[in-house]
């Protein structure tokens, strides 16, 4: 409550494409520069509801979300790999792919938000890379000692046997958001950045795996490599053989289990069981409350409910 002071409010906008950063510093500049030098004693301006917090809290989520996600996907790649240096090449996509996408958000001039960034699933941007590198650790170490010791010959060999799939599989991947661009009003404004970026990072890894992959393994694998058999992974492969020949001599079974999680999924998508809507959850402190008034409510009556104190 404030007594015997006359309160003006304003509010800035910021323009459409413009640098929100480089905005509000400016604005707190020209703010100090108003209560310092420019206004009369007894008036000063004061912030009543700054988003810069807003903005300092939403690029520390995304930094740290990011960071947690490479240095998970680095230890896992390292567990089921076996081989610190094909660990440490794999992970080299994340950001390699992060500044390929951002590089190519700026020159199309597509802003990259919360929702583009959150929608980034690493295990997808380093698939192309896992195969391809484990496929010429495989190579490396089934190597036997008396053949040449350029490492060289096999890594092509090896890149060359895997560079098909890895394309396909990636650009099949790439072709299951081009729904996404079709959408319009308030949706494609939406999701149309967050397809970008998703498609953007999986190209960018796309050339990592089949362009630099290789070359970095050169540098890095040595004449003697040995390829590490992970207990996990015989014990989930021979796992998955025993359910995929039980799946077949059971075809029928199969194909009625198949049946009944399509018709599941039909009936939650169209019966309203579950909601319509995909976003991420925002809690950073700062709160943004609107009113909308009746569309016959004139000037005088928003004024006054505008300026009416609780």
């Amino acid at each position: 409550m404030i007594d015997n002071a006359d309160v003006v409010e304003g509010i800035v906008l910021l323009r459409k494409g413009a640098d929100s950063d480089a905005a509000l510093e400016a604005i707190h500049d020209k703010v100090d520069e108003l209560n310092g030098h420019i206004l009369p004693p007894g008036v000063k301006v004061v912030p009543f509801l700054d988003r810069s917090n807003l903005l300092h809290l939403t690029t520390h989520t995304v930094l740290h979300n990011l960071t947690e996600g490479i240095v998970l996907v680095t230890l896992i790649l390292f567990v089921f790999l076996g081989n610190i240096r094909g660990a440490l090449i794999v992970a080299v996509t994340i950001p390699f792919s992060l500044l390929f996408a951002a590089i190519c958000l700026n020159l199309n001039h597509i802003p990259a938000n919360l929702l583009s960034l959150g929608a980034l699933d690493f295990g997808m941007v380093v698939e192309g890379a896992v195969v391809m590198v484990e496929n010429i650790v495989r190579y490396l170490g089934h190597r036997r000692e008396a053949e040449s010791g350029s490492t060289l010959e096999p890594i092509r060999i090896a890149a060359h046997e895997v560079q098909r799939p890895v394309f396909y599989s990636i650009g099949i991947i790439i072709t299951a958001y081009l729904p996404i661009f079709t959408l319009q009003r308030v949706e494609g404004r939406l999701f149309k950045p967050m397809a970008w970026t998703v498609s953007f990072a999986l190209l960018g890894s796309l050339l990592f795996s089949m362009l630099i992959a290789p070359v970095l393994c050169s540098f890095f694998f040595g004449k003697h490599v040995k390829e590490w058999e992970n207990p996990v992974m015989v014990w989930i492969t021979n796992g998955y053989r025993r359910s995929l020949g039980a799946a077949i001599r059971f075809r029928w079974i199969t194909v009625a289990f198949a049946a009944a999680a399509l018709g599941g999924s039909a009936y939650l998508l169209f019966s309203g069981a579950i909601g319509s809507e995909f976003l991420p959850h925002l809690d950073e402190g700062a709160i943004w409350a609107r009113a909308t008034l009746a569309p016959s409510t004139g000037p005088t009556e928003g004024s006054r409910l505008r300026t009416r104190r609780a």
